[in-house]
């Protein structure tokens, strides 16, 4: 089979791959790049796999003019500048020793030793700068029909790296047929070693969470994370019931994984998935919405159009109804309205009495959908 691809053709990846072939080495395309291509999928990330050594890489890098960066050599990995442009190269590699964490490797001069190390079948599949492909484990039988399964042992590919659990589910999400369903002996697999999800940084566990999140229907993988114990190893107390509703209220467009975790319910997700301050903010404002349960325009008004937008969906979702018909108009509305009252309208007041009048006035305001006028509001100040 023979593909083509504009990424394939790109002078930055010519420069590469002719700097690293220089001496008759063995460089070949692998893992996303070659999977998505096949696909047709956006390309992301370009990884590279060769039987050359890193010293050799780098050396033969800077020959070329190019910038390499150590960015994982002890397990054999070299980062390549070229314009900007960053291309992963590792050398061909068999695992010697694993904890479930970090390996220790060996490097090797063959190809089947560096695909049996890999996670799924879909992931061993490489490629030629001629767009040849090379698939040892015969990963393409699985990409075609979408099948996401690990590579011979599903038990023996998680222990050596118990990030694999939450990478199956990701994988199944993103390219599983949904109609095929999830591999039923890799799902065996996680649920038998979800005790080694403790392991596992917080800051990878969230990362992966997010993506499953983000991908375009994660309900049946969410399922079946919660059927193996393995969502609520991660996120106790949670519960996917409402997720498919969720999805089917949601604009594909405007996907926000936020809301899928709020749905999902359960505890506080802060410290277990890491979450950023910009995120944190977001779900307890989402929250606080949620708490208040006013109209759509006056959370838009209080919190701005993501919150009310997602405020919307997730109570939506959550209480199996319909959001209003009118729900764009309505936070457009809030958050463009101006609050008609000004301080120096209430110079009788001042320190506390002014900050309790002007929270009385517009509390009142928004309940009168924004309709009330400065007039109409000054008039309230006695009642």
């Amino acid at each position: 089979m023979k593909i083509n691809n504009r990424w394939l053709k790109s002078k930055d990846t010519i420069k590469v791959m002719d700097a690293l072939k220089c001496r008759n080495n063995q460089v070949l395309f692998v893992g996303g790049c070659v999977r998505n291509s096949l696909l047709g999928l956006p390309i992301t990330d370009i990884d590279i796999s060769t039987n050359a050594r890193p010293d050799e890489i780098i050396n033969l890098a800077k020959k070329a003019g190019l910038k390499s960066i150590p960015t994982g050599i002890n397990h054999g990995t070299i980062t390549i500048i070229s314009n900007n442009k960053a291309f992963e190269v590792t050398s061909f590699r068999k695992d010697i020793k694993t904890d479930g964490r970090h390996a220790t490797v060996a490097y090797s001069d063959k190809i089947e030793d560096d695909a049996e190390r890999r996670d799924f079948t879909i992931n061993a599949i490489y490629m030629t700068t001629d767009g040849i492909i090379i698939d040892p484990l015969n990963g393409m039988k699985d990409l075609k029909k979408r099948h996401v399964r690990f590579i011979k042992d599903p038990n023996k590919r998680i222990i050596e790296d118990y990030l694999r659990i939450l990478r199956f589910f990701r994988f199944t999400a993103e390219y599983g047929d949904p109609d095929l369903g999830i591999d039923a002996e890799g799902l065996s697999a996680c649920a038998a070693n979800i005790d080694g999800i403790a392991l596992l940084a917080k800051e990878r566990v969230g990362s992966e969470i997010r993506k499953i999140l983000k991908t375009q229907n994660p309900s049946s993988v969410l399922a079946a994370m919660e059927i193996s114990g393995i969502l609520s190893n991660i996120l106790p107390g949670t519960a996917c019931k409402n997720m498919p509703t969720l999805i089917h209220l949601e604009n594909k467009n405007t996907i926000n994984w936020i809301t899928r975790l709020i749905v999902l319910g359960g505890a506080d997700p802060t410290n277990s998935l890491r979450l950023s301050n910009k995120e944190n903010k977001e779900y307890k404002s989402t929250l606080k919405a949620i708490n208040m349960g006013e109209k759509p325009s006056a959370i838009s008004f209080k919190f701005g159009e993501i919150i009310a937008y997602s405020y919307s969906l997730a109570i939506a979702a959550l209480t199996e109804t319909s959001p209003p018909n009118d729900l764009s108009d309505q936070i457009a509305k809030g958050s463009s309205v101006k609050f008609p009252i000004k301080p120096q309208d209430l110079h009788n007041l001042e320190g506390k009495q002014l900050g309790d009048m002007l929270k009385k006035l517009k509390s009142i305001w928004i309940k009168s959908d924004f309709t009330l006028t400065n007039k109409d509001l000054m008039k309230k100040i006695d009642q």
